[in-house]
């Protein structure tokens, strides 16, 4: 599933109005199975475990149209919020501040549609915001 959700990012960052926000990724839906384990994770397993998407999408659409982002209080079933952060900050640590993905409270303005190859799927739109 990894390749092909890869090989999606790298299509869908072409459009240049497409941002990304960097989380989601501790919710018990998509939580690495972090919520079955007797203790809840540290921040350091979290960010190896999200690395590989993170990167991904970090090198495709570059730290500029990066942004991470929480889904605090749903991420609760997963981790405290600080180990949250700190996971966050673990997956910047080494990059420049030109290099690490915008800590922002609200996605930038101005996005209009886009459309994916055939081959991605449907159509990706993303109205105005």
């Amino acid at each position: 599933m990894f390749p092909q959700w890869r090989a999606d990012i790298k299509a869908l960052s072409a459009c240049r109005n497409v941002y990304v926000k960097l989380g989601g990724l501790a919710m018990i839906v998509k939580a690495f199975d972090f919520h079955l384990a007797p203790l809840p994770p540290s921040s350091g397993q979290m960010a190896n475990a999200w690395r590989p998407y993170v990167e991904t999408c970090i090198e495709n659409f570059g730290a500029n149209r990066c942004m991470f982002e929480s889904n605090f209080p749903v991420d609760k079933g997963a981790c405290s919020y600080p180990v949250l952060f700190n996971a966050f900050k673990r997956l910047a640590h080494g990059a420049s501040a030109s290099e690490r993905p915008i800590p922002s409270p609200a996605p930038p303005r101005g996005f209009t549609s886009c459309e994916t190859r055939s081959d991605v799927g449907s159509k990706a739109r993303l109205d105005r915001l």
